[in-house]
C-alpha cells in the first residue's frame, strides 16, 4: 500500500508540474532522479544512466555516465535534457559510438548529444556549447520536434506523442546526390507509446535526423528492434505493453528514401488478460533468439528468430512479479545467461535460456526497471530508490551474483 500511494503521489506532482510548466532546482548530475533506462558503451567501460525526473523535482532530466571499471559517476561529464525521457541508443562509426539519440516525452522530441572522451579516456556528453556556469543542455538546436513531420493521406498531421520506442538500424553506403557526397546512412525508427504511430528517419554522421516516413500500430509501444535482411531490407519489431503481440514492419531502402510497411503483428496468447504485457527485449548474442519481458502472466518470453525476421515463440520461463529490463550477458566460451529486472519484487532474475529456467535470483534496489551490462557486471537503474545497483558477473568473482555496490 505504501508504494501504491508513493506512486499516486508521484504522479499528481507530475500533473501539477505539467499544468503549471514548473520546474525546480538546478539539476544535479551526480545523482540519479527515477532512472529507468541505461545502456552500456559498446566499449565496454562505461554505462548511461536516463534520469527521468519523474517527479518535476528538477529543471531538467538528466543523462549521466557511470565508470563501469571504477564504478565512479562521471556527473560534470553528463548533459541535461528533457524530462522523461526514453530509450536511449548509439549512432556508431567504424564501432564506436559518436552520437547518442534520446526520445523525450515532455515536448516530444528527440535530442542529440554528443559522445566523446576527455584527456584520460572518460566519457564526456555535450550538444554543442557548454552554459556560462559548466553546465551542458540540449537546447532546440540539437532537438527535433516530432509533432507535425507526420501527415496522412489528406494532409492532416498524425500525432505522434510521447515518444519511448527507438531504435537505429544496420549502416548502408549511400551514393552522391547533387551536392551531397556519398556516405554511410542509417534507418532511425522512434515509436510514440501514447498513439502507437513509428517515424522512420535516414541519419547520417554529424547530421540531423532527417524524417522519411511513418506507420500507425496500437498504443503502447516499448521497445524496438531492427533485424536486417539485406543491406536494404529490414523488419522492425516492437514490444507492446497494452497488447499482447509483437508488431512487425517492414522497412525498405529505395530511390534514396526509407519506406516502411506495416505486417501482421505476432500474437502471444496469455493465461491471464491483465493489459500489461510486453516490457524490454534484447537478441542473443548470435541474434537467433529474442528474448522479451512478460507479464501476463510475468515470464520471459523466448522467440526464435527466423531468416524472414518473424519470431516463432518457442517457450515462457515463469518468473513472478513485474517483468521489465533484459540483458543478455555471453562471456567468450560460458554460457549465454539472461537477465530480467524485477520491478514490483526489486530482485534481478538470472535465466538460463537451455535449460530454460531461472538459475538465481538478485535482491537489488526498489523499482528496478532498465538493466545493462559492462565490465562483467550488470547495471540496474533502480527507479524508486533513485539509485544505480551494481552486481558481479563473473563466476570467479567471490561476490558472484550479488549486489556489490548501489549508487550513488
Amino acid at each position: 500500500m505504501e508504494r501504491i500511494l508513493r506512486r499516486l503521489a508521484l504522479l499528481a506532482m507530475v500533473v501539477m508540474a505539467a499544468c503549471n510548466q514548473v520546474r525546480g532546482e538546478v539539476p544535479d548530475t551526480s545523482k540519479f532522479s527515477y532512472p529507468t533506462q541505461l545502456v552500456a558503451d559498446p566499449a565496454g567501460d562505461t554505462v548511461y544512466v536516463v534520469s527521468t525526473n519523474f517527479d518535476s523535482r528538477w529543471q531538467y532530466g538528466w543523462v549521466t555516465p557511470i565508470d563501469a571499471t571504477d564504478l565512479t559517476i562521471l556527473g560534470a561529464s553528463g548533459v541535461e535534457v528533457g524530462s522523461f525521457a526514453g530509450d536511449p541508443v548509439f549512432e556508431l562509426n567504424d564501432g564506436k559510438p559518436t552520437r547518442m539519440i534520446l526520445p523525450i516525452r515532455d515536448g516530444s522530441t528527440l535530442a542529440v548529444i554528443d559522445l566523446s572522451r576527455d584527456q584520460n579516456g572518460k566519457a564526456v556528453l555535450s550538444c554543442g556549447a557548454v552554459l556560462s556556469d559548466g553546465r551542458r543542455r540540449c537546447g532546440s538546436e540539437r532537438s527535433i520536434k516530432l509533432e507535425g513531420l507526420a501527415k496522412n493521406a489528406d494532409g492532416d498531421s498524425v500525432d505522434t506523442r510521447d515518444p519511448f520506442a527507438i531504435a537505429i538500424g544496420a549502416p548502408i553506403t549511400v551514393p552522391a546526390d547533387g551536392d551531397r557526397p556519398a556516405g554511410i546512412e542509417r534507418p532511425l525508427y522512434v515509436g510514440s507509446l501514447q498513439d502507437g504511430v513509428i517515424l522512420v528517419f535516414s541519419i547520417r554522421d554529424g547530421e540531423m535526423p532527417v524524417y522519411q516516413d511513418y506507420q500507425v500500430f496500437d498504443a503502447g509501444l516499448h521497445t524496438m528492434i531492427e533485424l536486417k535482411l539485406s543491406d536494404t531490407q529490414r523488419v522492425l519489431l516492437a514490444s507492446n505493453r497494452g497488447k499482447s503481440e509483437l508488431h512487425v514492419m517492414a522497412a525498405g531502402y529505395q530511390n534514396g528514401k526509407w519506406k516502411a510497411l506495416a505486417q501482421d503483428p505476432i500474437v502471444v496468447a496469455q493465461s491471464a488478460a491483465s493489459g500489461d504485457y510486453f516490457r524490454g527485449m534484447v537478441l542473443s548474442a548470435h541474434a537467433t533468439v529474442l528474448y522479451a519481458a512478460f507479464r501476463s502472466p510475468p515470464s520471459l518470453a523466448i522467440f526464435d528468430v527466423p531468416a524472414d525476421g518473424r519470431p516463432v515463440l518457442r517457450t515462457f520461463v515463469a518468473l513472478a512479479g513485474l517483468p521489465s529490463g533484459v540483458a543478455v550477458y555471453a562471456p567468450t566460451g560460458g554460457t549465454e545467461l539472461v537477465y530480467v529486472t524485477d520491478f514490483a519484487g526489486d530482485s534481478l532474475y538470472v535465466v538460463d535460456p537451455a535449460i530454460p529456467a531461472v538459475v538465481d535470483r538478485i535482491p537489488v534496489g526498489q523499482g528496478p526497471y532498465g538493466v545493462a551490462i559492462a565490465a562483467e557486471r550488470a547495471f540496474v537503474a533502480d527507479f524508486e530508490e533513485q539509485k544505480v545497483s551494481v552486481v558481479a558477473l563473473n563466476p570467479d568473482d567471490p561476490e558472484y551474483h550479488k549486489e556489490i555496490k548501489r549508487l550513488p
